[in-house]
């Protein structure tokens, strides 16, 4: 792991935290350059950017753990667990935004900072790295336990359709991996958002659990890492990771759209690399969160909220859910069908 140097007018957590951001952005930046050049031939580099991508990921990593740690370090100085836990949704919301800053903003805000993870990623030549390939299938959600309350779900192999999923439905699809399954992992899967008629117009697009089957369950249960997105007080598409033991999560605002997601977790940090293309080339943001030391059972490609508080409905699409654990299939760069 790198060592990020801050400068000295950088006094508090606060103060590094935006640096951070900065640096961050910066390795997004790099990034997408890096992409753009993959896709002038995509054809002839997308093995290029499969080694891309992966030499990408640790250093990237390690400029999110700093993120976390200072996000954590900044929580516990303004709550107890308890009081954190005892918050509730919208008062959490308020004090992420006052102690964490705006990001979009803070990101834009230029450092002094280094980083020898940035130095590593800004390094990376995509043209220059030698050509991986990574066969790996799709899941087959029609071999997985689908429950739809109220008619709202049309599952295929490589898609569920959501269709007007009111916030009090009871459904999900959902495959039993067997117990401890689940423990570091990387997850590729497409979400559309189309439209959400109301605020907590809300689905859970991905999620590991060991036996919840809702969102709701998932809260009571305190147990379970999921990626849900809801329609936020501005009529955004607003897509967020939790980890339910920690008690910690990211949130990043997007339009409504097309998304394809990348979704990581190891011993102490989850992610959710969100990308604009279907070749994973353009990063529009990553969401990152700390997680407890937990192995889960179940994988979800679709999981409702079924909270009882009225009609707000979502519309969209869970799509090309791939686990990356190998296997029979047809072949596939990275996570991209060829």
């Amino acid at each position: 792991m790198g060592v990020v140097t801050y400068p000295s007018e950088a006094k508090t957590d606060s103060d590094k935290l935006t640096c951070v951001y900065n640096l961050i952005e910066q390795a997004r930046l790099a990034h997408n350059a890096q992409g753009a050049i993959a896709k002038g031939d995509w054809e002839a580099n997308k093995e290029k950017w499969a080694a891309y991508a992966k030499a990408f990921k640790e250093p990237y990593k390690c400029l999110l753990q700093e993120q976390n740690r200072l996000r954590d370090a900044i929580r516990h100085a303004n709550f107890t667990d308890e009081e954190w836990h005892d918050l509730s949704d919208t008062d959490r919301d308020a004090a992420v935004l006052e102690m964490y800053g705006d990001r979009k903003t803070l990101k834009l805000i230029l450092t002094s900072a280094t980083s020898e993870d940035l130095t590593g990623i800004t390094s990376l030549q995509v043209m220059s790295l030698a050509p991986t390939e990574l066969p790996d299938p799709l899941e087959d959600f029609t071999g997985y336990t689908e429950v739809d309350s109220a008619g709202d779900l049309t599952v295929t192999a490589s898609k569920i359709d959501v269709s007007s999923m009111r916030q009090d439905a009871v459904s999900y699809v959902r495959d039993d991996k067997g117990a401890g399954h689940f423990g570091d992992f990387e997850h590729l899967f497409k979400v559309v958002a189309t439209s959400g008629d109301g605020e907590t117009a809300l689905m859970v697009v991905w999620g590991v659990t060991n036996g919840a089957s809702t969102l709701m369950d998932v809260i009571t249960a305190n147990v379970g890492l999921v990626i849900y997105g809801f329609r936020d007080p501005s009529n955004n598409f607003e897509l967020r990771i939790k980890d339910y033991d920690s008690d910690s999560y990211d949130s990043y605002d997007l339009d409504w759209g097309t998304y394809w997601c990348t979704v990581e977790r190891d011993s102490t940090t989850g992610t959710n690399k969100i990308y604009d293309d279907a070749e994973r080339t353009s990063l529009v943001d990553t969401l990152s969160c700390t997680v407890a030391v937990t192995t889960y059972q179940y994988i979800f490609g679709l999981m409702s909220y079924n909270n009882p508080g009225g009609s707000p409905a979502i519309t969209g699409s869970v799509e090309d859910l791939d686990l990356q654990e190998g296997g029979a299939a047809s072949a596939v760069v990275y996570g991209f069908v060829v």
